[in-house]
């Protein structure tokens, strides 16, 4: 039978250490337009 702590370990994530690349942007492909940053700061500290 399977324990708790085997559980616990199947469950933790492990990430490496090491990130990847930045791709690389791509010019002509359609996103989203920049909607700007309109918080103030007492806004942003509530958001965070």
């Amino acid at each position: 039978m399977i324990g708790n702590y085997e559980i616990s370990q199947a469950m933790t994530i492990k990430l490496d250490n090491e990130l990847p690349e930045m791709p690389e942007f791509v010019e002509g492909i359609r996103r989203a337009p920049s909607r700007g940053f309109r918080l103030s700061p007492e806004q942003t500290k509530v958001a965070l």
